[in-house]
């Protein structure tokens, strides 16, 4: 059976928007012109894609494996698209990136300077979300690459090592739980807490932390970012969480000790999350290899990676 793009890239722009209105506005065709090329597409089909009514448009059980595909069949085109491109005036493409908020503030930044100034004409779109929802906008081919932090279920998606930190408890100077050499979250419970101020993998991890040794968390203020949360704990306002690199980063001018949590999940194991390394673009396997640190998997690449360095005098606890 023959599908026109044209139908595959309206019925996704409607099932994204949920309105037949204002997915034929994305597709720059008139609703009734949208409405007949579904209309025939169903027919074609023998299958009802779409359930409609007064507040917008549903999809069906085989509308929705037809979206999924579609955006696959989409996607491979672009990436069919980038990859002959460069063989004409340089790389040229558009990847989608998706990963906690750490990730995005303190490890990518560096990385993806290098990156954009390699590829001047590639964009790098990157959207902060949960670890638990990475996996799944990779499978669903809304993001290219992923980057999860823990046991995250990803079923057939294929996972390479991106880096491994430690969670650490950032307290004054002069905090009781500064002269120790390490600490159990536990006992870190006893004191009020600066967290991230989004829903964040790190709050997931100390919620879940917080539940299995029974104790309530102590909030005693939200943090907008890792960097605001250690001034607020240099200032004495509560103790925080947050990965080793990040706080040598910020103890190398603030008055701050870090004391390494010794809990199981303190660990930080994050991984690259793709669906197929081979099938990706060119310009997207460069990307893939950088942040994963291994030149074999960058035919054009013959320069070192660039990783985040901790600050020039990081405190560690004493």
């Amino acid at each position: 059976m023959q599908f026109e793009l044209a139908d595959i890239a309206l019925f996704i722009n409607i099932a994204d928007a949920g309105s037949l209105t204002r997915g034929a506005e994305r597709s720059f065709v008139s609703v009734p012109a949208a409405s007949m090329r579904i209309r025939n597409l169903e027919d074609k089909l023998g299958i009802k894609l779409l359930y409609r009514n007064n507040h917008g448009v549903t999809l069906t059980p085989a509308g929705l494996t037809f979206k999924l595909h579609g955006r696959k069949v989409m996607k491979q085109l672009e990436y069919l698209n980038g990859d002959l491109r460069a063989f004409g005036h340089g790389v040229k493409g558009h990847i989608r990136l998706f990963a906690c908020t750490t990730v995005v503030a303190e490890y990518l930044p560096q990385v993806l300077e290098e990156y954009l100034t390699l590829n001047p004409n590639v964009t790098v779109e990157i959207r902060e979300v949960l670890s638990a929802d990475v996996a799944g906008g990779v499978r669903d081919g809304i993001a290219d690459i992923g980057i999860i932090l823990g046991d995250v279920p990803v079923e057939d998606l294929k996972l390479l090592p991106y880096r491994h930190d430690h969670a650490v408890l950032v307290a004054p100077e002069t905090h009781p739980l500064a002269r120790r050499d390490t600490v159990r979250f536990v006992d870190a419970t006893d004191y009020e807490h600066i967290v991230p101020g989004e829903p964040s993998t790190t709050q997931r991890f100390l919620a879940q932390a917080a539940h299995a040794v029974h104790r309530p968390l102590k909030i005693r203020a939200p943090a907008p970012s890792n960097e605001t949360l250690c001034r607020m704990v240099a200032a004495g306002i509560g103790v925080g969480v947050v990965p080793e690199s990040v706080g040598r980063l910020h103890a190398a001018s603030l008055p701050l000790r870090l004391i390494p949590i010794t809990d199981r999940w303190a660990a930080l194991n994050f991984q690259l999350c793709v669906r197929d390394v081979a099938s990706l673009p060119t310009f997207a396997k460069d990307l893939v290899a950088l942040l994963a640190g291994d030149p074999a998997l960058a035919a054009r690449r013959d320069h070192a990676v660039v990783r985040m360095k901790p600050g020039r005098n990081g405190r560690r606890a004493r």
